[in-house]
């Protein structure tokens, strides 16, 4: 599998740097490009592709920004939606209608199609066994390891620009951390911590990220596998028993 295919993209005014549209692609490039054709554009009337017009009527074009790599299609959606709800909840100025994934969810109905799709809904009731074939397709969904390891590769020591890096900072920016979760972190900062690559053990995830030059924050995620966090830096680690 052509894990480099599957991705979440931004759409970058360069006037700015600011993204303005966060999409996701399973044919690599070539979805994110689709979006400044002429004959696309055409038919477009969404918010994306006035700014687009409007750019392509100063001489300039949108840049391309790979936001993340997932292992497979069934993860995109999931994907999208994370990164879309995370620029909005940082005032994050994007075009997007909806709020990512398949669907139409977040999008503005008017009183006479949401009526419509009442009348429509009116009494419709899932069965058991359509909820077991939910259930069924949802696991059927979970990545396979192999492609998980693919996804991995290809994330790990990739080089980020930094305008994705400032993107990350203001994602990040002003969290403010419980009680709990900070001692949480402190007792997982303890911990013995292994780096998979080199297989060198560091004392804790404090010292790794002090000999390694990196952020001890991103060796917690990545060693917890709480997140979908995968790598940091270019390192993959894992607690190891005391």
């Amino acid at each position: 599998m052509d894990v480099s295919k599957f991705f979440i993209y931004g759409l970058l005014d360069p006037r700015t740097n600011e993204v303005r549209y966060i999409g996701k692609s399973s044919t690599g490039m070539k979805r994110p490009n689709l979006h400044r054709k002429p004959s696309c554009l055409a038919k477009d009337n969404t918010y994306k592709a006035h700014w687009i017009r409007a750019l392509q009527r100063e001489g300039l074009t949108y840049k391309i920004e790979v936001l993340e790599y997932v292992s497979s299609r069934d993860e995109l959606n999931a994907a999208e939606r994370y990164w879309i709800e995370e620029a909005r909840s940082h005032s994050w100025r994007l075009t997007n209608l909806t709020d990512g994934g398949d669907g139409l969810s977040g999008a503005v109905f008017s009183k006479e199609h949401r009526a419509k799709i009442s009348a429509a809904n009116k009494g419709c009731r899932f069965t058991e066994e359509q909820y077991a074939r939910f259930l069924l397709a949802i696991r059927k969904r979970d990545p396979s390891t192999r492609s998980t390891e693919a996804a991995c590769r290809k994330n790990m020591g990739s080089k980020k620009s930094a305008t994705f890096k400032a993107m990350i900072s203001q994602v990040h920016r002003g969290k403010v951390l419980s009680a709990a979760t900070r001692a949480k972190i402190a007792a997982a900062n303890g911990k013995p911590v292994k780096e998979l690559a080199s297989g060198t053990v560091y004392k804790s995830a404090v010292d790794a990220a002090r000999l390694l030059g990196i952020e001890h924050t991103g060796v917690t995620k990545v060693a917890s596998g709480r997140t979908r966090l995968k790598s940091t830096h270019g390192y993959r680690f894992e607690y190891v028993s005391s």
